[in-house]
């Protein structure tokens, strides 16, 4: 498994075990995703979906290399509607928990690994994100993803 793909799987380890309590109701992550899920069907909220962009890698020959990457989270809260008010509660709530469980968790249990984790610029929470055309309240947070491996790249 690369580097890559660990990561992205043990942030959804992570991003699985979120819950919380919001007004005496219990609000778990039903579903994180490493890819996002492709299909015409709605998503069973709370849920995690990830995309990843390549930055750029860092050589230094016959030692290492860095490999920078941004990774996308988005955190669907709920189908946005009547309840919206509610759901910005939710959101929230899990946005100090999903902070504290990132920052516990900076190399994701990994040595080649380090994050991040940022909001983006001009981007307010919670927000309304679309989906296969259907609006869901929630959160988007980038983690900065630096792997560093061992190799022989340049020699």
């Amino acid at each position: 498994m690369n580097a890559l793909h660990r990561a992205l799987s043990r942030l959804v380890e992570l991003e699985e075990s979120l819950s919380v309590d919001v007004d005496g109701t219990i609000w778990k992550v039903s579903k994180a995703y490493p890819y996002p899920p492709y299909g015409n069907k709605g998503l069973d909220t709370p849920c995690v979906i990830h995309t990843w962009r390549f930055e750029r890698e860092q050589r230094n020959p016959n030692a290492w290399r860095q490999r920078f990457y941004t990774v996308r989270l988005q955190v669907m809260i709920g189908r946005s509607g009547a309840n919206t008010m509610m759901l910005g509660q939710v959101a929230a709530a899990f946005d100090e928990q999903a902070m504290d469980t990132l920052d516990r968790n900076i190399q994701l249990d990994d040595p080649q690994l380090f994050t991040k984790l940022r909001g983006e610029e001009s981007v307010d929470q919670p927000a309304i994100y679309d989906f296969n055309r259907i609006g869901y309240v929630g959160l988007e947070y980038l983690v900065d993803l630096v792997v560093t491996e061992p190799t022989l790249v340049g020699a």
